[in-house]
């Protein structure tokens, strides 16, 4: 009887059958030095669900030790075939597929496919590999089968096969194909059709937590710092990150060793040239030493530095092919070329044509700034060491790109040149100047300034205008900024009316000197002008993406709220400022801290005590040491928060140390006034009545008889029981013949009249001053000032409520704001028996009276007398009263 043959079959024994090498078939042994990476073998048994997997990525990416080690861990069949090409013959390719099937169990005897054999390569046909698709459909266990390199075949005869086999996949086969090129199938319809799953490039690249498993495979530990720099430098691409622990297993200093880790490391350049460079034809490996002096590429870039015109069909090429150049993000026409892979590339073309490196980074320099990409053409022309190309850059660009946020790139631009470039180039000279003020570096600007030519301000003879402004407009703005930060107003305040209305200028120019002029008037008390000024300097840098001046305005009209007393905008402006500086990593620079500081003062106002120290801690770290104006305003917002959380003495302390350090400085006539009265309010709460003398003295000399003068002093007289006086002073104020600075300071005058009223039982005049009070206080909703007008306004304020008519409702929201703050935020509370100690000190009780009346020792109510004073920040008993009194304890 003829025994049946399965179609296709009948040829087999006319040609001699391929040999199979024993290692195509089997999978890979695995090193003792590798690492197990479960995340990626669970990830590839999810994706095998689907009937074909793809596991694409550039050499070196370990992905044949990523199946390897899946296939091992694997609970059904896995057939392995490592594709070469030799496999162009298909033939052999089928041959070694059969082979494999059989290995892993897939085929048993009896079944037509375990007698099957591939014919000699002209007559595998469609026939043949019909025949295993119809042995494979036969009922059996579910089957893996690798092919790992599926690149590697590129016959058309071979593919078609597999085309075939794609196209008819037997249900119970699952294909996984590792390239790094996706090779010549219909890949692109299984992934439309949902039957295909895809690991690629960067699902396979090391995590930190992996590379540190990798290192210690190699006994080797690295700090924290050493392995970021290593996971930078690797890209997380395990080839490298493997050459690396080899590097420094052993070493005697490992940082040293990543430090100085690279492209052209023997052991990388090696390995990148066998495994990367040698697949790629002599032009192309040419063109990727030409472009390799610049990180990202794009077409027109890569055409006008190698001059050919398919430059950008070469990139999209060396991308399709995996050669470690990719895309920094989808549908990007950039590529990036692999920093060790760059690294092999420059260091091969120092080393092939060293003369020519210099005139590339040149001509990279000019493309980027035709295309108005200024500072990677600054970049490129100090690497070309063209430092004449390099000035007229700067001269064109500074201003923008510092008013941009980029200062610290202009000022490592500048560092790179010469130390003598500046004394020749006057206009050189006036840009490091403007970079080293934006860095609060008065000493270096000083020294840049005195090579600015005899006449710093005027025009450099046969120098041209750029888009940032001539210039004197330059200088003029460096010289004001200058004047500030050294606490010249009067300089300040001259060079700010030198600098006409710019109009005409280009953006850079006229963003910069609107900005600096309106600070400066802002510091003159000229507030209504220097805000204008500040938003027409903000709509400008909006317009023309100057993110680092638009910070700069809204930090300054945030300061511009708070003289306004209007906290609400101070704090809506603020936490606007502070959003945008995050959203650019720029929320710990020193341009924060007004901003910060208007925040923490809008919260002391509403009595949110928690934000306002957050706040002012953030103002107080952020504050530039050389912008005294900033340093000022932020310790004086710190020193209330303290006092507000029980630290008082550490409250008034700061206070006192933050008009010392900024007594002839340049601030806001309006923060002035604020800093001062809450100086005399820290002072007149410990009894320090001599320190609220000074604050008086000190703020009279710099203010003159305006309102706040006078209300301090009524504050001061009142504290010294002297109503009449307090009185007579506070009349020029509530009468509204003493200018007021603050809208504020009409409330505190009114509270105290209504305090002072209370205190000798005239009630119908402290009720109305208590109305004057509110309504003055209404438009700003301020709450602050019945804070601090003390438990006998409170007491007042409940009383009159029922007849306080349309004044009412914001009354309410006083007292509910009031109330969680009736008791102080104390660190250490007083207990029961404290408190009621504290309640008998306001009378002229001795300690034996009090003891007496408490029936304890007197030892007892000295013992609790320490505690009470240690817990409120004072010494003495007059102290602890007024104390309490602030704190709404009494």
């Amino acid at each position: 009887m003829t025994q049946a043959h399965a179609p296709g079959a009948r040829a087999v024994a006319k040609y001699p059958v391929p040999v199979v090498p024993a290692g195509k078939i089997a999978v890979p042994e695995l090193s003792d030095s590798a690492i197990d990476r479960p995340r990626l073998r669970a990830a590839l048994e999810v994706a095998a669900g689907r009937p074909v997997t793809a596991v694409c990525a550039p050499a070196g990416y370990g992905k044949t030790f990523l199946l390897a080690t899946w296939a091992q861990f694997s609970t059904l069949p896995v057939a392995w075939v490592s594709l070469d090409r030799d496999d162009n013959d298909p033939s052999r390719l089928w041959s070694a597929l059969l082979a494999s099937l059989r290995a892993a169990g897939a085929v048993r005897p009896g079944q037509p496919l375990w007698s099957l054999t591939a014919p000699r390569a002209m007559a595998v046909g469609p026939d043949f590999v019909t025949a295993v698709i119809n042995g494979l459909s036969e009922p059996g266990p579910p089957v893996r089968l690798v092919l790992d390199n599926a690149d590697e075949p590129a016959d058309p005869a071979a593919l078609c096969g597999l085309e075939r086999l794609l196209r008819n996949q037997p249900p119970r086969l699952r294909l996984v194909l590792a390239f790094r090129r996706e090779p010549p199938l219909s890949l692109y319809r299984l992934r439309v059709a949902g039957r295909l799953s895809e690991l690629r490039t960067d699902a396979l690249r090391f995590t930190t937590g992996e590379a540190r498993g990798l290192l210690a495979r190699h006994a080797t530990t690295l700090g924290a710092d050493e392995l970021a720099l290593l996971m930078e430098r690797t890209e997380g691409w395990p080839a490298g990150l493997r050459l690396a622990a080899m590097a420094v297993r052993g070493a005697p200093d490992p940082g040293a060793v990543i430090s100085d880790f690279g492209g052209d490391d023997r052991a990388v350049a090696d390995y990148l040239a066998g495994e990367v460079l040698s697949r790629q034809t002599s032009q192309l490996r040419e063109f990727l030493e030409t472009t390799s002096v610049c990180e990202l590429l794009c077409g027109d870039l890569a055409a006008a530095l190698s001059g050919r015109d398919d430059a950008a069909v070469m990139l999209d090429g060396l991308h399709r092919a995996n050669a470690l150049i990719d895309r920094p993000a989808p549908h990007s026409l950039w590529y990036r070329c692999h920093g060790l892979l760059r690294g092999h590339l420059r260091a091969e073309l120092g080393r092939h044509r060293p003369g020519a490196v210099a005139p590339l980074h040149l001509r990279a320099a000019q493309w980027f700034a035709e295309h108005n990409q200024p500072l990677e053409a600054l970049d490129h022309a100090v690497a070309a060491r063209d430092f004449s190309c390099v000035a007229a850059l700067l001269e064109r660009h500074a201003v923008t790109l510092v008013a941009s946020g980029q200062g610290a790139a202009v000022r490592r631009v500048l560092d790179a040149l010469p130390a003598t470039a500046a004394r020749v180039d006057p206009r050189l000279a006036l840009v490091s100047a403007y970079a080293s003020l934006d860095a609060g570096d008065a000493e270096t600007c000083d020294h840049h300034l005195t090579h600015c030519a005899a006449a710093p301000l005027g025009p450099v003879p046969g120098a041209r205008s750029g888009p940032d402004g001539p210039p004197r407009a330059l200088g003029l703005a460096v010289r004001l900024d200058r004047a500030r930060l050294r606490g010249d107003p009067s300089e300040a305040l001259a060079a700010a009316d030198e600098l006409s209305d710019p109009v005409g200028e280009q953006p850079g120019a006229t963003a910069l000197m609107l900005a600096s002029r309106g600070s400066a008037r802002l510091e003159a008390g000229r507030r209504k002008e220097g805000g204008a000024d500040l938003e027409s300097a903000l709509a400008i840098a909006r317009r023309y993406g100057l993110d680092g001046l638009v910070l700069s305005c809204l930090s300054g009209l945030a300061t511009v709220a708070t003289a306004e007393c209007d906290f609400t905008r101070a704090q809506d402006i603020g936490r606007g400022a502070v959003d945008f500086a995050a959203s650019h990593g720029w929320a710990s620079t020193s341009r924060c801290a007004p901003a910060y500081t208007a925040q923490a003062w809008a919260a002391c106002q509403a009595l949110e005590c928690g934000a306002a120290r957050r706040l002012s801690e953030l103002a107080l770290n952020t504050a530039p040491p050389g912008g005294p104006a900033d340093l000022f305003w932020a310790r004086t917002v710190h020193a209330v928060t303290l006092f507000d959380r029980g630290e008082r003495r550490e409250g008034l302390d700061l206070a006192l140390l933050a008009k010392r350090s900024c007594e002839a400085c340049p601030v806001p006539p309006e923060l002035r006034a604020l800093a001062a009265g809450a100086e005399l309010g820290l002072a007149l709460a410990l009894a320090q009545h001599a320190c609220a003398a000074g604050a008086l003295e000190a703020v009279r000399v710099q203010l003159g008889d305006l309102a706040e003068v006078a209300l301090m002093e009524a504050r001061l007289l009142a504290a010294r029981h002297r109503d009449e006086a307090a009185l007579r002073a506070l009349r020029p104020v509530l009468g509204g013949t003493a200018a007021a600075l603050l809208t504020t300071t009409l409330v505190d005058a009114w509270l105290l009249e209504a305090d002072l009223a209370a205190s000798h039982g005239e009630e119908l005049r402290a009720e109305q001053g208590l109305r004057e009070a509110l309504a003055a206080a209404t438009p700003s909703r301020v709450i602050r000032p019945f804070h601090t007008a003390g438990p006998r306004l409170r007491a007042l304020m409940n009383v009159a409520l029922p007849r306080l008519g349309s004044q009412e409702p914001f009354a309410r929201e006083v007292l509910r704001a009031l109330e969680p703050v009736r008791r102080a935020d104390l660190a250490d509370p007083l207990t029961p028996r404290e408190a009621d100690l504290l309640r008998l000190l306001p009378s002229l009780q001795t300690l034996d009276e009090i003891a007496s009346e408490t029936f304890i020792s007197v030892n007892t109510v000295k013992t609790h007398l320490r505690s009470i004073y240690r817990k409120l920040g004072v010494s003495r008993r007059r102290q602890a009263v007024a104390a309490g009194r602030d704190q709404g304890l009494l």
